[in-house]
């Protein structure tokens, strides 16, 4: 067919990580997803808030952690040490 010439490919950028993406993102995750992404049980969960390990905001009637929040939270956890003991 006339007009139809080859087409060019659709160019696909490849996925910037996340750090370099938003390095100031400071959403929010709700406090379920939270929980199940870091496998919590929910009174483990509302026991660190009430310890201040973690910090969460409310937003209507709903708990909330800030993105920074979260990865401050995992930065505090200690390393993995085999033999060391549970």
């Amino acid at each position: 067919m006339k007009g139809q010439g080859k087409q060019r490919p659709t160019q696909i950028n490849p996925p910037v990580p996340a750090a370099e993406a938003e390095p100031d993102d400071d959403g929010l995750i709700s406090a379920e997803k939270f929980r199940a992404d870091h496998s919590l049980a929910p009174t483990t969960f509302y026991r660190m808030l009430a310890d201040g390990e973690l910090k969460a905001v409310k937003v209507r009637r709903r708990t909330m952690i800030r993105k920074s929040e979260a990865r401050r939270w995992l930065a505090s956890l200690p390393d993995f040490k085999p033999g060391a003991g549970v």
